[in-house]
């Protein structure tokens, strides 16, 4: 009895560990635009993809900044071959590293998951 029990046991915890959600899942209802980078690294953990900063727009004639406007973004999401953005968690950064905005997957079982659009017109 005792030979099964402790193999019974490693299985249950296998399973049990398995069946856990990612840290970025679990902690995506935490985060809120304004975040710093590094508290919203501790919530979710690293990301598995982290784009530098990139041009997303040139100021209008009446903005006082003469420089365009950056964004970095990172992506949480199971590893594959080929990452694709409609199955992972986006989040973008300002260049102080600010949180900006952030997006659940738009395809799976997260893609429900609120987005800083949803939680910003309530």
């Amino acid at each position: 009895m005792k030979r099964l029990l402790i193999p019974a046991l490693m299985l249950m915890v296998l399973f049990v560990s398995g069946c856990a959600s990612p840290t970025y899942v679990s902690g995506w209802k935490k985060i809120k635009v304004g975040m710093p980078r590094d508290e919203v690294a501790k919530t979710l953990g690293k990301p598995i993809v982290a784009l530098p900063p990139v041009p997303v727009g040139v100021p209008s004639e009446n903005d006082e900044s003469p420089l365009p406007l950056f964004k970095e973004r990172w992506m949480y999401g199971k590893e594959a071959p080929s990452v694709s953005e409609k199955t992972m968690f986006s989040l973008y950064f300002d260049i102080d590293g600010r949180l900006v905005s952030y997006r659940p997957p738009l395809e799976g079982p997260y893609k429900r998951m609120p987005s800083s659009d949803q939680k910003s017109s309530k």
